[in-house]
Protein backbone atom coordinates (compact mmCIF):
# COMPACT_ATOMS: atom_id res chain seq x y z
CA UNK A 1 0.00 0.00 0.00
CA UNK A 2 2.81 2.46 0.67
CA UNK A 3 4.30 1.75 -2.32
CA UNK A 4 0.91 2.84 -4.24
CA UNK A 5 0.93 5.64 -2.27
CA UNK A 6 4.40 7.12 -3.25
CA UNK A 7 3.42 6.38 -6.88
CA UNK A 8 0.87 8.57 -6.40
CA UNK A 9 2.07 11.67 -4.66
CA UNK A 10 4.42 11.29 -7.40
CA UNK A 11 2.09 11.48 -10.32
CA UNK A 12 0.30 14.31 -8.64
CA UNK A 13 3.62 16.65 -8.20
CA UNK A 14 4.48 15.59 -12.01
CA UNK A 15 1.58 16.74 -12.93
CA UNK A 16 1.37 20.31 -11.25
CA UNK A 17 3.09 22.83 -13.05
CA UNK A 18 5.00 25.04 -10.43
CA UNK A 19 5.10 28.94 -10.86
CA UNK A 20 8.30 30.25 -11.92
CA UNK A 21 10.29 32.85 -10.61
CA UNK A 22 10.04 35.53 -13.13
CA UNK A 23 13.65 37.62 -13.62
CA UNK A 24 14.13 41.24 -15.34
CA UNK A 25 16.48 42.37 -17.90
CA UNK A 26 17.62 45.15 -19.71
CA UNK A 27 18.71 45.84 -22.86
CA UNK A 28 21.40 48.68 -24.64
CA UNK A 29 18.45 49.89 -26.82
CA UNK A 30 16.74 51.01 -23.58
CA UNK A 31 14.22 48.09 -23.19
CA UNK A 32 13.11 46.85 -19.88
CA UNK A 33 11.95 43.16 -19.88
CA UNK A 34 10.51 40.51 -17.96
CA UNK A 35 12.49 37.00 -18.36
CA UNK A 36 9.77 33.87 -17.20
CA UNK A 37 13.10 31.56 -15.68
CA UNK A 38 10.89 28.29 -16.58
CA UNK A 39 10.08 28.82 -20.15
CA UNK A 40 12.49 31.81 -21.47
CA UNK A 41 9.16 33.58 -22.36
CA UNK A 42 10.72 37.45 -22.91
CA UNK A 43 8.10 39.81 -22.32
CA UNK A 44 8.21 43.61 -22.69
CA UNK A 45 7.87 45.52 -19.08
CA UNK A 46 8.85 49.22 -20.72
CA UNK A 47 11.62 51.54 -21.85
CA UNK A 48 14.56 52.38 -19.67
CA UNK A 49 17.67 54.33 -21.05
CA UNK A 50 19.99 53.93 -23.91
CA UNK A 51 23.01 52.31 -23.09
CA UNK A 52 21.69 50.37 -20.07
CA UNK A 53 24.16 47.61 -18.91
CA UNK A 54 24.91 45.45 -15.65
CA UNK A 55 21.53 45.38 -14.00
CA UNK A 56 22.21 44.24 -9.99
CA UNK A 57 19.34 43.77 -7.20
CA UNK A 58 20.86 45.30 -3.48
CA UNK A 59 18.86 43.35 -0.77
CA UNK A 60 16.01 45.65 -0.07
CA UNK A 61 14.54 45.41 -3.94
CA UNK A 62 16.32 48.04 -5.69
CA UNK A 63 17.50 47.80 -9.26
CA UNK A 64 20.11 49.22 -10.28
CA UNK A 65 22.11 49.39 -13.88
CA UNK A 66 23.96 51.89 -15.75
CA UNK A 67 23.24 53.53 -18.65
CA UNK A 68 25.38 55.36 -21.29
CA UNK A 69 24.01 59.69 -20.88
CA UNK A 70 26.42 60.52 -23.85
CA UNK A 71 28.09 59.10 -26.84
CA UNK A 72 30.98 60.92 -27.13
CA UNK A 73 32.57 60.94 -24.82
CA UNK A 74 31.17 57.73 -23.21
CA UNK A 75 29.81 58.42 -19.89
CA UNK A 76 28.18 56.19 -18.11
CA UNK A 77 25.69 57.10 -14.58
CA UNK A 78 23.82 54.82 -12.29
CA UNK A 79 20.50 54.46 -12.46
CA UNK A 80 17.32 52.55 -10.61
CA UNK A 81 14.63 50.78 -12.43
CA UNK A 82 11.41 50.29 -11.41
CA UNK A 83 10.08 46.89 -11.83
CA UNK A 84 6.69 47.20 -12.08
CA UNK A 85 6.64 49.85 -14.93
CA UNK A 86 10.44 49.22 -16.19
CA UNK A 87 11.43 52.87 -16.25
CA UNK A 88 14.65 54.43 -15.15
CA UNK A 89 15.70 57.22 -12.86
CA UNK A 90 18.82 58.74 -13.39
CA UNK A 91 20.35 58.37 -10.16
CA UNK A 92 24.26 59.55 -10.33
CA UNK A 93 24.96 61.42 -13.87
CA UNK A 94 28.83 60.59 -13.29
CA UNK A 95 29.88 56.51 -13.18
CA UNK A 96 31.71 54.65 -15.65
CA UNK A 97 31.52 51.88 -18.11
CA UNK A 98 30.37 48.63 -15.55
CA UNK A 99 30.06 44.97 -16.87
CA UNK A 100 28.33 43.58 -13.47
CA UNK A 101 26.59 44.34 -9.95
CA UNK A 102 26.08 42.57 -7.75
CA UNK A 103 24.55 42.37 -3.65
CA UNK A 104 27.11 42.16 -1.01
CA UNK A 105 23.46 40.80 1.51
CA UNK A 106 24.01 43.86 3.34
CA UNK A 107 22.94 45.92 0.87
CA UNK A 108 25.68 47.23 -0.46
CA UNK A 109 26.43 47.16 -4.41
CA UNK A 110 29.71 45.63 -6.05
CA UNK A 111 30.91 46.06 -9.85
Amino acid sequence: MHTHSCLFAVALLASTSLPAQDLIGVGWSGQTVLVDSLTAAVTSLGTGMTGQNALGRTGNGTYWCTTRTTATPYVYGFTVIDPQTGAATLVHPNGTDLRGLSDDGAGNLFA
